[in-house]
């Protein structure tokens, strides 16, 4: 059982946004087949942003709902074409698609999930600006970095040390990516003072851990079917010799004190008069994403999660 003491939220626009990014990646034929495209429509991506960003326009949360269902369909691309255990062949994709995102415009013959992303670059950069959509491209490129990181080591069958692994672990999720949409979904833009404050980076970081090793936890059986040592479960457990009912509590433990370390953080939060208020509204967007991570993880297919969760 893991501790989750923020209350879920939901967008008025869910059902409609759900629908949509369905159409937009038929548009983009990203999914080719009739089961595709059910397993698709099961995995509710549009709904999970609904989830994470209750409170955004019907077009911002459609724009964020489409780069979700592009980057998870990106994602399962790896897994199906192993493209996650040849480093080299992924650095290259991840430049091409560094290169769309940073103006470059797809050919006619490349794959549709170039003119996807073309199309998301265009709506992202009008949302959010030149200098919001410089500092989002840096954070896409960080992630890729990341998981090209991950792929060194499958082929090397490597086993990355803890303290190593949860290093990488925030930019893996490639979570800084969707704080960074906070500023679209909530159509504002943070100022450096408050988005470069050591508080607001920690509450950041602190968010990040918390999603992703509760990812950990609920990706567990599925990683060890398939033999990816890429989750804190299982480095504790190779690295420390303990069972694998301990590996998961200590895992659960480490999840639940970083918990109650954010809400400590949050409860004394105070920046400046000026920007107490953004920055108020900023850590209540964390707390939103930490639950809807965690509603749409016990509800979706994608992992057929065991764990129960305490408020």
């Amino acid at each position: 059982m893991v501790f989750c003491p923020f209350p879920s939220a939901m967008s008025p626009y869910a059902g409609s946004v759900q629908d949509a990014t369905m159409a937009w990646a038929h548009r983009f034929t990203l999914v080719r087949s009739a089961r595709a495209r059910a397993r698709l429509d099961q995995l509710q991506y549009g709904t999970f942003m609904a989830r994470a960003y209750p409170t955004a326009p019907d077009a911002a949360l459609r724009l964020i709902a489409d780069w979700n269902t592009w980057l998870f369909l990106l994602d399962d691309a790896f897994d199906e074409h192993e493209l996650g255990f040849k480093p080299v062949e992924l650095a290259a994709l991840h430049a091409r698609l560094i290169a769309i995102m940073s103006g470059a415009a797809p050919s006619a013959h490349e794959d549709t999930r170039y003119h996807a992303l073309h199309d998301l670059t265009n709506r992202l950069q009008a949302q959010g600006g030149a200098a919001w959509m410089h500092r989002f491209v840096r954070c896409v490129e960080a992630s890729f970095a990341a998981s090209v990181w991950e792929a060194c080591n499958r082929a090397s069958q490597r086993v990355p040390h803890e303290p190593e692994y949860l290093h990488m672990r925030p930019f893996t999720s490639a979570v800084f990516c969707f704080l960074a949409l906070i500023e679209i979904a909530e159509q504002t833009t943070l100022p450096a003072a408050v988005r470069q404050h050591p508080i607001i980076r920690s509450l950041s970081l602190m968010t990040n851990n918390i999603i992703s090793w509760f990812n950990d936890l609920i990706s567990f059986p599925k990683e060890m079917a398939r033999g990816d040592v890429h989750n804190l479960v299982y480095i504790v457990h190779h690295e420390r010799g303990i069972p694998l009912d301990d590996a998961v509590q200590y895992v659960v433990s480490k999840h639940d004190a970083e918990v109650r370390a954010l809400q400590h953080l949050c409860a004394t939060l105070h920046i400046s008069d000026q920007h107490d208020q953004l920055a108020q509204r900023y850590a209540q967007s964390l707390h939103v994403w930490i639950r809807a991570n965690v509603d749409w993880s016990i509800a979706t297919a994608r992992y057929r999660p065991a764990l129960s969760v305490s408020s």
